[in-house]
C-alpha cells in the first residue's frame, strides 16, 4: 500500500500510542495518523487488528456499542475466544487465507451481555512496522438481517409443510379406512372377552382421523371452527393412562394429583391427548437417568393466572405437567415453543412437539407458564377456561 493508508499501519495503530510522542515525525504527519485514527474510531464497523498468534493488538472503540467491550480490555486476548464454537474453523480459515485480496466470512461472536452476535467480517493481511505480518478485521453487526432471513426460511418451510401435510393426510386418511372395516369385522368376529381390547384400538383409530382432519384444515388454511364439545380432561387423562405409561422408561415413575373437583374444558379430545402425549413426551427426555413425573390438575382463580389479553370470568383449570430433569437455561425457555427449536440431537425430534402445544392452548383461549430450574426440573401449567356441558350447570357444577 502507497499513500496516507500506509499510515494505518503506523505505530499509532498497533500500540494506541498518539502520534509525535518523542519521536521526529512532522506536525502534518501527526494530523494526518489523527485523521485517520478518528475515523477508525467513529465508524460504525468494528476494526481489530490480530497477530501472528491471534491475539488482539489493535481494537477500534467501535466494539462497544457492536459487542459491548471496552477496546483496551481485548488488546492481547484471542480473538477466536469471543467466536462461537461452530464458527471458529471458517474464522480461523479466513484468518490463514487473507492476503491482499479480502476474505469474508459470517460469524457469531459473544457480546459482553452473554448474548451472540452475527457479525460479517473482511480479512486482510498487512504488514506491521517490525515487519511482521498481521490480519486486519473489519466487522458490521448482521445480526437483524439474518434474524429476518431466518423467519423467511422458517416461513416458507411451514408452507412446505403444509403442503405435505395435505397430501400424507389425505393418503393416510385413506389407509385409516380401510382399517376401519378390517376392524369392523373383527369386532363382529372377536370372543366377547376380546372386545375391550378391540374398542380400544377403534378409539384409537377415531383419534387417528380426527387428527389427519385437523391436518388437512391447517393445510388448507382454513380458520378454526367453533370450539370443541366440553370434554373431561380427567377422563381424558384416563382413557390415555395405559399409552403415557408404555411411553416412558421404568426408571420413571408417573405420579397422578388431579385434584380439580370440575375437569371440562372446550378442548376436544385429540387435541388434549396431543397435548399429554407432547408434555410427557419432553418430560421424559429431560430424565434420562429416571425420576418422578406428576401429571396434575386443580382449579385456579382468574386473578392467579399470568398476564394474557382476556381473561374470561369464573375459575380455570390448570394442567401442571412437572419433570425433575435437567431443567433449562433461561436461553432455552425463551425459545421452547418455536416450531423447529430443539437442543434434542439430529432425529431424536423435529422441535415441533411444544410449538404444536402452544398452538392447541392459544386456539382454546388459554395461556402456558413454565418454570425451570437447571438441574432441578420443570413444570408447564397449562391454563384453560372451564367449559360446562349443557345440562351440568343446573346441577350445581361451575
Amino acid at each position: 500500500m502507497t499513500g496516507p493508508v500506509s499510515t494505518l499501519c503506523d505505530d499509532w495503530f498497533l500500540s494506541g500510542t498518539e502520534p509525535g510522542e518523542g519521536d521526529q515525525r512532522s506536525a502534518a504527519d501527526a494530523r494526518t495518523a489523527q485523521f485517520y485514527r478518528t475515523l477508525l474510531n467513529h465508524g460504525f464497523d468494528v476494526c481489530v487488528v490480530v497477530d501472528r498468534s491471534e491475539r488482539v493488538s489493535f481494537c477500534s472503540r467501535s466494539i462497544r456499542e457492536v459487542l459491548g467491550y471496552e477496546p483496551d480490555l481485548l488488546v492481547g486476548r484471542e480473538l477466536l475466544s469471543l467466536v462461537h464454537a461452530d464458527d471458529r474453523a471458517a474464522h480461523r480459515t479466513a484468518l490463514a487465507r487473507a492476503g491482499d485480496y479480502p476474505v469474508s466470512v459470517v460469524c457469531r461472536l459473544r457480546h459482553a451481555d452473554g448474548g451472540w452476535r452475527s457479525l460479517e467480517s473482511s480479512v486482510f493481511a498487512l504488514i506491521a512496522p517490525d515487519g511482521a505480518s498481521v490480519r486486519v478485521v473489519t466487522s458490521r453487526d448482521v445480526t437483524a438481517l439474518t434474524q429476518m432471513e431466518a423467519r423467511h426460511w422458517r416461513d416458507d418451510r411451514i408452507v412446505t409443510l403444509g403442503q405435505m401435510a395435505a397430501t400424507v393426510a389425505h393418503d393416510f386418511n385413506t389407509l385409516l379406512h380401510a382399517v376401519a372395516l378390517h376392524l369392523q369385522f373383527l369386532e363382529e368376529e372377536t370372543p366377547r372377552g376380546l372386545r375391550d381390547a378391540t374398542r380400544q384400538v377403534r378409539s384409537m383409530l377415531d383419534g387417528a382421523s380426527e387428527l389427519t382432519g385437523q391436518l388437512l384444515t391447517f393445510a388448507r388454511g382454513d380458520q378454526p371452527g367453533p370450539a370443541s364439545t366440553p370434554v373431561d380432561v380427567h377422563a381424558v387423562i384416563n382413557e390415555v393412562g395405559a399409552l403415557l405409561r408404555t411411553l416412558v422408561r421404568r426408571s420413571i415413575r408417573i405420579v397422578y394429583a388431579l385434584n380439580a373437583n370440575v375437569a371440562w374444558v372446550g378442548l376436544g379430545r385429540v387435541p388434549l391427548t396431543q397435548l399429554l402425549l407432547n408434555l410427557v413426551v419432553n418430560a421424559r427426555d429431560a430424565m434420562p437417568r429416571g425420576g418422578l413425573l406428576t401429571i396434575a390438575t386443580y382449579q385456579t382463580p382468574p386473578e392467579a393466572l399470568p398476564a394474557i389479553n382476556d381473561v374470561r370470568a369464573g375459575t380455570w383449570l390448570t394442567i401442571a405437567i412437572a419433570d425433575v430433569g435437567c431443567g433449562m437455561a433461561p436461553h432455552v425457555k425463551a425459545r421452547m415453543f418455536d416450531p423447529f427449536f430443539t437442543t434434542k440431537t439430529r432425529g431424536q425430534g423435529g422441535g415441533l412437539g411444544l410449538h404444536t402445544v402452544m398452538n392447541i392452548v392459544t386456539r382454546s383461549g388459554g395461556t402456558i407458564a413454565v418454570d425451570s430450574v437447571v438441574g432441578e426440573g420443570t413444570t408447564v401449567r397449562i391454563h384453560l377456561p372451564l367449559s360446562i356441558p349443557v345440562g351440568m350447570e343446573s346441577d350445581g357444577i361451575a
